[in-house]
């Protein structure tokens, strides 16, 4: 099957919102956008997208999914995203940063992709091994990252443990040096003796309790051991002795 390259195609799926899933499922797009990166195509491929550049903003949307879908395709694009960054007129390193795949997204297409493509011709399996080496090139450069990302977690997380306990030993410092201050001490003297004072009146009001109820023990034992029969008879005897003096 017969191919010829065609830009102003390629520039159509581009300024689409899900070009790269239309590309990788189509063998000619995918050879379309693989003989535009090539580095004696890319001046040709960049006065293309340059040429979609425009002030208006239904344009500008149109230019902006063209740099991000072209960047979704890195590293298969990098020639043509340098050119882009070094000519950048407007919001270009905006868009790229946008449209950068650090998912890995790209790198599952482009295995699709390639599981697809046993009986090309001799002409096309030249360009399979370029997309080969350039995805085994991309996986390890996302590799890469991630373990940079890693790392980079990895060590804020000790720098925050190592900085609470800082602050840790700072607030205990400052509390320490509070509790044993001339004042501090003062205080804490005044409150003790208030305390003692406190505890001493508590103490004599005890100690009068303490006398009542022994004073009304006592009386209640005199009561008990107290002779009414005794008594009444001398209380008659008395009486006996006022009448008869009145006699």
């Amino acid at each position: 099957m017969s191919y010829n390259p065609d830009l102003e195609n390629l520039l159509e799926i581009l300024k689409k919102e899900d070009a790269k899933k239309e590309i990788l499922e189509s063998e000619d797009n995918i050879n379309n956008l693989l003989y535009f990166v090539k580095e004696e195509q890319i001046e040709a491929f960049f006065k293309g997208i340059a040429s979609n550049y425009e002030e208006s903003n239904e344009y500008n949307k149109k230019y902006e999914n063209i740099i991000k879908n072209i960047t979704q395709f890195y590293p298969l694009t990098e020639k043509i995203i340098d050119k882009i960054i070094n000519h950048a007129k407007n919001k270009e390193l905006e868009y790229i940063a946008k449209g950068y795949d650090i998912t890995g997204n790209l790198i599952k297409g482009i295995t699709f992709f390639l599981s697809n493509m046993k009986n090309k011709k001799d002409k096309q399996c030249t360009s399979i091994e370029e997309l080969n080496e350039k995805k085994e090139k991309y996986n390890k450069e996302r590799k890469e990252l991630e373990e940079k990302e890693k790392e980079i977690r990895e060590k804020g997380a000790e720098n925050k443990e190592l900085y609470n306990k800082v602050e840790k030993l700072k607030k205990d410092v400052k509390e320490l040096k509070n509790s044993y201050t001339e004042e501090a001490l003062s205080n804490k003297k005044i409150e003790l003796e208030q305390e003692k004072t406190k505890l001493n009146k508590k103490k004599k009001e005890m100690g009068d309790i303490q006398k009542e109820i022994e004073k009304i023990a006592l009386e209640i034992k005199n009561i008990e051991d107290y002779n009414d029969d005794g008594a009444f008879e001398n209380f008659k005897n008395f009486t006996k002795s006022l009448i008869k003096n009145e006699e």
